[in-house]
């Protein structure tokens, strides 16, 4: 039995990194392709013939392709998904509402009516094969033609000039059209894999070969692109849902010479210090693992050790849960399997202090005459995640086994075996900010939802962060917010807030200003900023889960009008 430990990077995102570190943006000049620049590659492997008795089964030659248009700097989708083939459809076909890979989330829902499908005038070459080859430089051949840009362009009603001006890619991905259980559908890879969870793994029983083998190996990535990775695993074989969900089933048609996606190579996680974190791996089964196999990581010297089951040829994510050191330093975690190797031994994380930049002490003879505003930023977020595991129950068969020597006699016998249950886990971050005027600012004014004070003045905030959870014991409350001032543009300084109130529904609030003679927990804003709104920007994070790491952001908006001065009138002392 084989098992592969693989670093799931896709469930690793650092979105922190303005906090620690200033990021030097670079401009690239690329020359303009006026015919497409393919970014996908290809493979494959024979069929069988399904469950056709059951009413599973795939004709070769039914697949098609769903075309989008996208910006790549922000990852948008500028056009409506439209799907291409060259075969006609019956009515009653099934499908998934029609969104791209980008856009689906975490959920489908089948719809039996509304599914369009565009017959192009040149015929799309075969997408997805089923002798054991690969189709795709057919298929990038036909991407590159500026008649087939310009008719795609046509189609999605997308000017084309605008399209091959290097800001825009075609999002490619292929369709298969199968029947399962007698049903027609329609499906990217990204669907087939989706809906493959719904069913419990029994699509992928029925039409393995089809649908989680040629369909999604049949178009991946050359370079990382699109927040999705190059996709360097073996191009036959069955592939897990997981897999197929993060790398495979997409190509990218560009127009300018493609800047690969940057890829951390240096470390898999970055955690802060003194922080309860959860690491974890994506475990593959080639062979069944049943509750009779283990397998541990060790973290430093010390083993944590999880248990888990996994039917063949499917995955999942095995995690830990364990408290970084109070000092940074790089920590290598050893990836070990009891029954099997790691194809990848030690996982490196790059333990970091996050470290408050105080603002400086304002002084009402501060000045900053060049002060221009600027846009709230808005950093990557992600409020839910979801995970799983597997578990195995005993399915008993007993069989009378007669003893070869004595015609009467013998014994029963448990020829059992283990069957599998998916369980599905999720946890949602809900955070919320509330501000308000330091008890000390005088005359301030309440509006509805907010107020207005004059500069000079401290305010007070209030961050409360709601982390709830079906598996409370695999997910950390939110360890850190940090606030960003809009007088300093959201950079140089910033304040870490301190906990009032611990556990999955945590308080923040401003430390107290050593700046403050009362010692109030405040925030004074400049004598010199400008009347007008005022926008403090808030991020929470370090709430960690088997998927990653939550991470929410808000703003919190109040009036500016006057400053401190206009609260101070000197007028001579009449005397008798």
């Amino acid at each position: 039995m084989t098992v592969l430990f693989l670093f799931g990077g896709a469930e690793v995102k650092k979105v922190f990194c303005i906090l620690l570190a200033m990021i030097t943006m670079m401009s690239f000049c690329s020359p303009v392709f006026a015919e497409g620049d393919p970014n996908m590659d290809g493979g494959g492997g024979g069929v069988d013939d399904g469950d056709v008795d059951g009413g599973s089964y795939w004709n070769v030659g039914e697949d098609g392709i769903r075309v989008t248009v996208v910006k790549e700097k922000t990852r948008a989708s500028v056009t409506t998904p439209i799907d291409f083939s060259n075969i006609t459809l019956p009515s009653d076909l099934i499908h998934f509402d029609g969104k791209n890979k980008l856009q689906i989330k975490s959920s489908l829902s089948p719809e039996l009516n509304g599914y369009s499908v565009i017959c192009p005038n040149s015929p799309i070459p075969q997408v997805v094969t089923s002798n054991g080859g690969s189709n795709i430089e057919s298929v990038k051949n036909y991407f590159r033609d500026e008649n087939t840009v310009k008719y795609i362009a046509e189609t999605v009603s997308f000017d084309y000039d605008k399209l091959i001006n290097g800001d825009y890619v075609l999002l490619i991905e292929p369709i298969l059209y199968f029947r399962y259980n007698g049903l027609k559908f329609a499906a990217t890879a990204t669907e087939v894999a989706l809906y493959d969870q719904i069913t419990s793994g029994d699509l992928k029983a029925k039409l393995g070969y089809a649908t989680h083998q040629n369909l999604p190996l049949s178009m991946f990535l050359d370079i990382p692109q699109l927040g999705y990775p190059a996709y360097s695993g073996p191009a036959t074989g069955i592939k897990d849902d997981a897999t197929i969900i993060e790398q495979l089933g997409l190509g990218i048609v560009n127009f300018k010479e493609p800047v690969p996606d940057p890829v951390v190579t240096t470390y898999d996680y970055e955690y802060r210090t003194d922080t309860d974190v959860i690491t974890a791996v994506r475990v593959y089964a080639g062979g069944e693992i049943n509750p009779d196999d283990n397998a541990y990581v060790v973290i430093l010297g010390k083993t944590y050790s999880k248990s888990f089951v996994i039917p063949a040829g499917e995955s999942q994510l095995i995690w830990v849960k364990w408290h970084t050191p109070k000092e940074p330093q790089v920590v290598n975690i050893d990836v070990h399997a009891t029954d099997g190797s790691a194809a990848k031994s030690t996982i490196t994380c790059n333990v970091v202090k996050l470290g408050e930049i105080t603002p400086p002490n304002p002084t009402g003879r501060d000045r900053n005459d060049s002060f221009k505003t600027v846009s709230a930023p808005s950093y990557p977020t992600k409020t839910t995640a979801t995970w799983g595991e597997w578990h195995a129950y005993w399915v008993p068969h007993w069989v009378w086994v007669s003893d070869d020597d004595d015609d009467d006699g013998g014994y029963w016998e448990d020829q059992g075996w283990w069957e599998f249950e998916w369980y599905s886990y999720t946890a949602k971050l809900v955070p919320t900010m509330k501000i308000t005027p330091d008890e000390k600012v005088p005359t301030a004014i309440t509006r509805y939802s907010s107020f207005e004070m004059k500069s000079g003045y401290g305010y007070n905030i209030k961050v409360t962060a709601s982390v709830s959870t079906s598996r409370e014991y695999d997910v950390t409350p939110i360890q850190n917010v940090v606030t960003l001032f809009p007088e300093f543009g959201y950079k140089t300084y910033d304040r870490l807030l301190e906990a009032t109130r611990t556990g999955y529904y945590s308080e923040w609030e401003f430390k107290q200003n050593k700046y403050s003679m009362t010692k109030q927990r405040v925030h004074f804003t400049p004598i010199w900023y400008p009347d007008g709104n005022y926008k403090t920007y808030m991020i929470s994070f370090d709430s960690w889960t088997p998927d990653g790491q939550l991470v929410a952001q808000d703003t919190f908006d109040f009036e500016i009008e006057g400053n401190a001065y206009d609260d101070w009138v000197i007028v001579p002392q009449k005397i008798e």
